[in-house]
């Protein structure tokens, strides 16, 4: 298993003859150093499920929240209008 780094330095692909991964830098990569690859724009939750790692400063974190309009709001049918239910969830 390789490491997470954003951009990737490598390009993998399945050998159907060698029954096996084969794995190439798409950059120099200094003799003795570690190999990378990326696991793609996730946010930590994902990382953290899927791979048991976290990653500092991500930027493709998300938070989901619900927005929930009021009955009693006096814009309650405009406002759902403009969302298009009552009641949404969103990631950001």
């Amino acid at each position: 298993m390789l490491n997470h780094r954003r951009p990737r330095q490598t390009n993998w692909t399945f050998d159907q003859d060698r029954y096996g991964f084969i794995i190439e830098s798409i950059e120099d990569i200094p003799r003795g150093e570690e190999v990378m690859d990326s696991y793609g724009k996730k946010c930590n939750s994902r990382f953290l499920l899927n791979y048991g790692f976290i990653v500092r400063n991500n930027d493709a974190n998300e938070y989901p929240f619900k927005l929930e309009i009021s009955l009693n709001d006096p814009n309650f049918e405009i406002k759902r209008n403009l969302l298009g239910r009552g009641i949404e969830t969103y990631r950001v």
